[in-house]
């Protein structure tokens, strides 16, 4: 019986770490495309500085996960929780400007009258 008590509280120490792992694992992943999209949405030297922050941060995290899984776990949420809403805020931002642009620019193209000069759309190239 006392076997059968001492594997009960290794079994859910394996499950705790498991656990740690997978939301160590999803916060990254999100964070990492958070700082993709930063290249989009704030440029390309900001980009690279949310990278760095996100590596950064993910690396202390997992070095902090070796001493204490409950600072941890606070220290990974934090860290997505400073970098996951802002750039998804950003994110709706970037495609509610590139719909609008989808809807607004084949009227402008087509709005001026051909009066034998090139038009503007044609010299401007636009995505």
């Amino acid at each position: 019986m006392t076997e059968h008590a001492a594997a009960a509280p290794r079994s859910e120490m394996k499950l705790l770490i498991a656990l740690l792992a997978v939301l160590i694992f999803v916060l990254a992943l999100l964070e990492a495309a958070s700082a993709y999209v930063a290249y989009h949405t704030l440029g390309e030297i900001p980009s690279l500085m949310y990278g760095l922050i996100v590596v950064a941060g993910n690396l202390g995290v997992l070095l902090l996960a070796w001493r204490s899984r409950r600072a941890a776990v606070v220290a990974a949420l934090l860290l997505a929780l400073a970098v996951v809403p802002y750039q998804a805020v950003l994110t709706v931002r970037l495609f509610r400007v590139q719909a609008e642009a989808a809807h607004r620019l084949p009227r402008l193209r087509g709005a001026a009258p051909d009066r034998g000069v090139s038009r503007r759309s044609d010299w401007i190239r636009l995505p």
